[in-house]
């Protein structure tokens, strides 16, 4: 079984950025969203496997590791997270998500 690991933020939930770092192989690494807020990316996501367990959005990664992101689409009036990418351009969630598939229903 892999091991998890609640990494801390580097800044407190709530409208803030969030980093979200890339996991080790076999790492799985869970991290708390910011409705309306930023998430830093630490990996490439379009290298990415996104998916959706309820409100949790998670990513497996190059490499073999898994990062969780917890209550993503539980936003209630905010908006979804953005996405910085690694190389600090910004995208909205919905946009860079869009035609993946991914469920993108938000939930209160």
């Amino acid at each position: 079984m892999a091991p998890e690991s609640n990494t801390p933020n580097a800044t407190t939930p709530n409208r803030q950025n969030v980093a979200v770092p890339k996991p080790d192989a076999g790492a799985n690494v869970t991290i708390d969203s910011s409705a309306g807020g930023q998430l830093q990316l630490g990996f490439d996501p379009s290298v990415a496997t996104p998916s959706r367990s309820g409100n949790d959005l998670s990513f497996d990664v190059e490499g073999g590791g898994k990062v969780t992101v917890k209550d993503f689409f539980a936003v209630g009036d905010e908006s979804l997270p953005s996405l910085r990418l690694p190389d600090g351009t910004v995208v909205a969630s919905t946009d860079f998500f869009s035609g993946s598939g991914l469920d993108m229903t938000t939930a209160a």
